[in-house]
């Protein structure tokens, strides 16, 4: 116990140095660790149940992994798309119709960037409840699900061709 020395004003005291040396709250840390993604309490459920309609800082992983399958599944309907218009299909989207008319890169890079920004949309908004029925996050969830039913079903159409 650190005995406290009063001086003349009654609300200031004085510690002896030798004592402050050992006290623990004295002791700065040069990194603190919290902010690298150790320790503290994250992504843990009692305290997700506040964050309804609010931004955060850090993301949970699985969120980046299904951005990262949306965005490579969108990649592959870009591929199998181009694939299967050269096969004799038809694109029946009317703008990307004339996209692929026009210019077939622009065609992949408006349609990438478009899946781009709606994920990135969707994961800074994940918090946020739609329609008071579900949050955004479960949109994001449908959307990859989405792509791989599109994926398998593109596949099977290169297939039959």
């Amino acid at each position: 116990m650190i005995k406290k020395f009063f001086l003349k004003n009654k609300n200031q005291f004085m510690v002896p140095s030798s004592q402050v040396e050992d006290d623990r709250r004295n002791i700065k840390l040069n990194v603190n660790y919290k902010h690298l993604g150790f320790g503290g309490q994250r992504g843990t459920d009692h305290q997700n149940r506040h964050l309804a309609n609010s931004y955060v800082d850090h993301y949970p992983r699985k969120l980046f992994i299904a951005s990262i399958l949306i965005m490579f599944l969108s990649s592959s309907d870009a591929f199998f798309t181009l694939k299967l218009i050269n096969n004799g299909a038809v694109e029946l989207n009317g703008l990307m119709d004339i996209l692929l008319q026009s210019n077939p890169s622009s065609f992949v890079l408006f349609k990438v960037m478009l899946t781009a920004l709606s994920t990135i949309f969707l994961v800074v908004h994940h918090n946020f409840i739609v329609l008071r029925l579900f949050k955004a996050e479960k949109i994001l969830y449908s959307m990859a699900f989405g792509y791989m039913v599109l994926a398998a079903w593109e596949i099977h159409l290169l297939n039959t061709f």
